[in-house]
């Protein structure tokens, strides 16, 4: 009888499977789901992943353990232990998106997380656990929302929050853009001077941009580097069509989003990833912060809050 190598491939239909230590594991293919069985021999995947870190095993087998991951069948003893290995990020990204998945091991995830793909998918993973609603959003037009928690608000608010707040200080020039194209991690935007560059809160809060946000002029010069303009005329038309507005919000709006972002940045993904600091920072600058506000704000003496001279 042939032996079968560790790692080899075999298709039977339309589902591929790769043999792993005496087991087939399955890598594409319709379900049935895995079994608590099957999600018990997941070290033998791991064992496959360390001995062939790149090439098409690697891959195969990070497919097949995240079919593991993703089963509602997985237990969350395996889950656990898998977050402790930190095997690589693309099992951290199916750990982060997994229907068990607890958000004591997503905290321990943040710790773990280096790349794009786990930062996004934490983010979905944060949001879903803590019920982020569209409609939060209302509030920087200084509608009435009904708030269960200060990171649910900040999850459901924060690029919206950010791209209003950057959009405003750039009328009043108290903030200058960079703009950096990557076509294989995704291209770079955000303030100048806030340490914000290829971090996971410029990931997670940047605008979209195509390249660059419509509310932005820019031309690349000879050397492909782009070379941005404000217009303060398409800023003010861009916030009139969304209809947000930070300096238009009452006191008491403005304490409620600038409270909930103080509460966070003890919070292990919105303050992990700077995100609830990076906001207060624009908000610390913003001219119709009241001093009582940046008062609150500076008394937390949070490194990662930028200052204004």
């Amino acid at each position: 009888m042939t032996e079968i190598s560790n790692g080899t491939e075999q298709r039977i239909d339309d589902k591929s499977f790769i043999y792993a230590d005496g087991s087939w594991f399955q890598i594409f293919g319709e379900p049935p789901i895995a079994t608590v069985e099957q999600c018990l021999e997941y070290k033998k995947l791991v064992s496959l992943i360390n001995e062939n870190p790149l090439g098409s095993i690697f891959d195969s087998a990070n497919y097949a353990l995240g079919r593991l991951i993703e089963s509602s069948n997985c237990p969350i003893d395996v889950l656990s232990e898998l977050t402790e290995l930190n095997v690589n990020y693309k099992v951290n990204t199916s750990l982060a998106g997994a229907p068990n998945i607890t958000m004591e091991l997503l905290n321990k995830l943040v710790s773990n997380a280096e790349y794009r793909w786990e930062w996004r998918a934490l983010s979905w993973a944060y949001k879903k656990k803590l019920n982020s609603n569209d409609e939060l959003v209302n509030i920087l037009k200084d509608n009435k929302v009904t708030i269960d928690s200060s990171p649910q608000l900040v999850l459901s608010i924060g690029t919206d929050l950010a791209e209003t707040l950057y959009q405003e200080l750039a009328i009043d020039e108290l903030i200058t853009f960079y703009f950096y194209e990557d076509p294989g991690e995704g291209d770079h935007f955000g303030p100048e001077g806030f340490d914000f560059e290829f971090t996971a809160a410029e990931y997670l809060l940047a605008p979209f941009c195509d390249p660059l946000p419509e509310w932005i002029d820019g031309e690349q010069d000879d050397d492909d580097n782009w070379e941005l303009e404000i217009d303060p005329d398409l800023i003010r038309e861009n916030l009139d069509r969304n209809g947000y507005s930070y300096a238009d919000l009452g006191d008491s709006t403005k304490e409620t989003i600038t409270d909930a972002l103080i509460e966070t940045v003890t919070h292990p993904m919105l303050g992990g990833f700077k995100i609830s600091q990076h906001l207060l920072s624009l908000i610390l600058l913003h001219p119709s912060t009241s001093d009582s506000l940046r008062e609150k704000i500076k008394a937390l003496k949070e490194p990662n809050i930028r200052i204004p001279d």
